[in-house]
């Protein structure tokens, strides 16, 4: 784009020091999310004026998107937080873990099978942070230490995220290249074999080592091979929104009937004592209604794709209109109608509020629970969220000011137009620098959809695959975005060690990204692909 050939060497290395600032202080310095956050912010708001042409008007609008985007975040970490806190004060997520110990006895498996596959299976149905809110817990109480859980749960749920959350990233791509879904939907299934079995590698890693690696390379090979066949059949049906839930449910179906049943994958497993589960908590409960919440997570989320809930909770929503913006150098962006909308009937936030209540009500029936457990865990979870709000308001208002200003764009095209053959190589990259910077794929592909599709009409490469390749990236990011990373650490207790959550995950992503690269420029190069 003529605009960006405006901006010196010193503009063009400014952009990307908010993000540098973020990653630096996060992992060198050990800064909370907090600090960490209220830094870049800082840091963005002075680059914006001095470099980038930024007005107190476009200030001002950059914070009310930031704070909207938050709000639409926050709920469902305030929600999840919740449910989390009370079904733990009841002992239901000891039951949990109890039956699954009691059905899995090797601790890798469990990991596998809980934070790899499990954790697809919720990012199908609901995404936006709710499989991290589920699996953490869930890996934490069977004997994982906070760290590894949050690191197992990021790293494990990445790759349902570009067909997940009903096909909410995967339509937004779909609108953005205006490539016909039954060409785009295939070719991407088929890109995500590789980034399936590197997630489930990545868990054995994190779990048990190189060791784990050996000991679940069957194991993870014939479940990625599972996996990526659901996903490649719901897209060849024309039903992507589902490919993700699919998959992650054949996968825990498969994968339990193989540990159970395969004396292959026996042999070349590690034995280990099965975890040890708190005795002193006696559970009073069948494990159904542990899993209620759960059953009516699943449930409600399912229930508001027909099409007439969709079409009631239309117009039920809240959201605001943000006017369009022209900063003085002459970055402009769109006006937006109802940004950030929280749909009221299938928003997260709502349906696991729904089942929360639903769940308290049933054990009042049981006297499992009482109205004082409910206000206990209330402002337990209050306590709990108020340094993750903080972190995340601040943190996303730095991403809208970044995007509206034009900074954001501006690095993905130095990227693009300084990689010449090798931009398939770094086109992941770009896809993750978006999620990183918003925590959504689906941001990820409204920011740079469209810009990859160009690029790789103007170098004479496939545009599906690098169609794909975007929100590939965009998915495996979501392992080191901080708004992800801030619904496990505020979940299980470790507020302020995002950083050393980061330094866990980001190697992994990394490694997964050049993989994914790589396969890229194979089959825009090599294959010829389309």
């Amino acid at each position: 784009m003529e605009y960006f050939e405006q901006f010196s060497i010193i503009a063009k290395i400014s952009s990307i020091i908010p993000i540098l600032i973020l990653i630096i202080t996060m992992t060198l310095f050990k800064w909370s999310g907090q600090r960490s956050g209220t830094a870049g912010l800082i840091a963005s708001i002075i680059i914006s004026f001095i470099f980038f042409g930024s007005t107190v008007e476009i200030t001002v609008l950059s914070f009310l998107k930031g704070i909207s985007l938050s709000l639409f975040v926050l709920s469902i970490i305030w929600s999840a937080v919740w449910l989390y806190n009370l079904t733990e004060q009841n002992g239901s997520i000891k039951n949990i873990a109890s039956v699954i110990t009691s059905l899995i006895s090797n601790p890798l498996h469990q990991a596998l099978i809980i934070g790899w596959c499990f954790s697809g299976l919720i990012q199908g149905i609901a995404g936006f942070g709710v499989p991290i809110a589920v699996i953490v817990p869930l890996l934490v109480i069977i004997g994982i230490n906070p760290f590894k859980a949050s690191a197992i749960a990021l790293i494990g749920h990445s790759w349902a995220v570009a067909f997940g959350s009903l096909g909410s990233s995967y339509y937004t791509l779909q609108l953005m290249t205006n490539i016909n879904t039954e060409i785009l939907a295939p070719h991407l299934a088929i890109l995500f074999f590789l980034p399936i079995f590197l997630s489930g590698l990545s868990v054995s890693h994190i779990h048990s080592g190189w060791k784990g690696i050996i000991n679940s390379l069957p194991l993870v090979l014939s479940i990625s091979i599972i996996m990526a066949l659901s996903q490649y059949f719901a897209a060849k049906l024309n039903s992507p929104q589902i490919a993700s839930t699919i998959a992650g449910l054949l996968g825990c179906i498969f994968a339990w009937i193989i540990i159970n049943r395969t004396k292959f994958l026996k042999k070349y497993s590690t034995r280990t004592k099965q975890t040890k589960i708190n005795p002193d908590t006696q559970i009073k409960t069948s494990i159904h209604m542990s899993l209620l919440p759960y059953y009516l997570l699943i449930f409600f989320s399912l229930s508001s794709q027909i099409p007439i809930i969709k079409e009631i909770g239309g117009n039920l929503f809240f959201a605001i209109d943000i006017p369009s913006t022209v900063t003085n150098l002459g970055f402009a962006t769109n006006a937006i109608q109802n940004f950030a909308k929280i749909k009221l009937l299938s928003h997260p936030a709502p349906i696991i509020l729904v089942s929360l209540f639903l769940f308290w009500i049933a054990n009042l029936r049981y006297r499992n629970s009482n109205f004082q457990d409910l206000k206990k865990t209330f402002f337990k979870t209050y306590y709990q969220c108020v340094p993750t709000t903080l972190t995340t308001v601040s943190i996303v208002v730095m991403a809208m000011i970044m995007t509206t200003t034009g900074m954001t764009t501006l690095i993905s095209m130095i990227i693009a137009n300084n990689t010449g053959n090798a931009f398939p190589v770094f086109s992941p990259f770009i896809g993750a620098l978006g999620t990183f910077i918003s925590g959504s794929n689906t941001s990820s592909n409204i920011m740079f959809g469209a810009l990859q599709l160009e690029t790789a009409t103007k170098l004479g490469i496939g545009i599906v695959t690098i169609s794909s390749i975007q929100t590939i990236g965009g998915s495996i990011a979501s392992s080191i975005a901080p708004a992800k990373i801030l619904v496990g650490t505020a979940i299980v207790g470790i507020n302020g060690k995002e950083g050393e959550v980061f330094k866990k995950t980001i190697p992994y992503c990394i490694l997964i990204l050049l993989m994914i690269g790589l396969e890229a420029w194979i089959f825009s190069y090599l294959l010829k692909g389309i």
